[in-house]
């Protein structure tokens, strides 16, 4: 009997242990480069690991006829550290958001369910164990499949909201598998009487879903938020002969003079400014990316020209608001030649533009 029950801890904990291991390894190692990203992490990781010694708990309870108040007090536990796990994911898929209010209503449904499920340890109407080790529900039984099943609904919908809104298409595909797997594990081990099946979905959907962030972390400028320049060239080539393209490349005037007289952070500070402007301008049709120094370039699809004239003309009324000056060129792609032409014109627009500018200071 000791022997068996012994096979089944490790065939259940195997996989997971497996996995939180090589997550460790990935929080330990990138810690240095994406600290933020790993304080995020952090505490599902922890919750995680808690999450394998509740379940372990109650294989074990369970195994050993062990039915009364521990027993429950394990449910217990057990039901919260999955609510709350899901709570903490999509707390990092909100974490660029500055809506602060959202962030404090989360825990809402996450606390009304640890009050529920708390009183379970008192009366017999929520869940318990009877004789036979069955666990029996009763009418608030099913508060946290139902908690489960609003929050899901809530990371769907904000997946395709990321997707849409932001482009995040990795991140949104990771969210969606990863809420789907979540809800047939959790309803695989309550229908079927499983064990270990939901603590290796969320330990594998939990390092993917770091793994997709960190992959972004790549894709993006540290100073600015804006997409890097290896991230043009590979948009660029995902372009079609029968897309409407245009590319923006706008440039910083002065920068030189910024850093050689209020030094290099109050430079940083105007091309964030810079950065800020124009992406507030822009809206799901483009993309920004920051080329190098003070250069930044917009992408943008199914616009015609009239389109882009209205989207510079309001780039530059929000650039005239700062305090800085800069330079922007556009240009339109007809189908036929090479992209990166139409953005070396775009280069000789905002070039010209740079030479009126100056020349009208003088």
């Amino acid at each position: 009997m000791h022997d068996t029950f012994l096979q089944e801890v490790v065939q259940i904990n195997f996989l997971p242990v497996c996995i939180i291991i090589f997550m460790i390894i990935f929080l330990v190692f990138n810690n240095r480069y994406e600290h933020e990203l790993t304080r995020l992490f952090n505490p599902v990781l922890l919750m995680l690991l808690g999450l394998m010694a509740v379940d372990n708990a109650d294989y074990f309870a369970f195994s050993s006829g062990q039915n009364g108040l521990v027993h429950t007090f394990i449910q217990f536990l057990g039901y919260n550290l999955r609510i709350f796990i899901l709570v903490k994911s999509i707390l990092i898929a909100l974490r660029n958001s500055e809506k602060k209010y959202l962030k404090i209503l989360l825990y809402i449904p996450a606390g009304i369910n640890l009050i529920i499920t708390f009183m379970a340890l008192f009366v017999d109407n929520i869940f318990r164990y009877n004789e036979e080790g069955e666990l029996v529900r009763g009418p608030l039984g099913y508060t946290p499949h139902t908690i489960l099943l609003l929050y899901s609904l809530f990371m769907y919908v904000y997946s395709v909201h990321i997707w849409i809104q932001h482009k995040r298409c990795c991140e949104a595909t990771i969210i969606s598998i990863m809420v789907t797997l979540a809800i047939v594990g959790t309803f695989c081990e309550m229908i079927f009487g499983l064990w270990g099946i939901l603590i290796g979905v969320i330990a594998m959907a939990i390092t993917f879903y770091y793994l997709c962030i960190h992959i972004e972390f790549f894709k993006f400028d540290i100073l600015t938020g804006a997409m890097n320049r290896a991230s043009f060239y590979a948009d660029i080539n995902t372009i079609k002969s029968n897309d409407k393209v245009g590319i923006i490349s706008i440039d910083l005037n002065d920068l030189k003079l910024i850093n050689d007289t209020k030094g290099h952070l109050e430079g940083d500070q105007a091309i964030k400014i810079m950065a800020h402007t124009i992406y507030s301008s822009i809206d799901s049709r483009s993309k920004l990316y920051r080329m190098g120094g003070d250069e930044f370039a917009v992408i943008c699809k199914d616009m015609t020209d009239t389109d882009i004239k209205l989207l510079v003309d309001r780039i530059r009324i929000r650039m005239n608001e700062s305090n800085y000056k800069f330079a922007i060129g556009y240009s339109m792609w007809d189908g036929r030649e090479e992209i990166l032409d139409v953005f070396a014109r775009a280069d000789e627009a905002m070039y010209s533009n740079k030479k009126e500018l100056k020349g009208s200071e003088q």
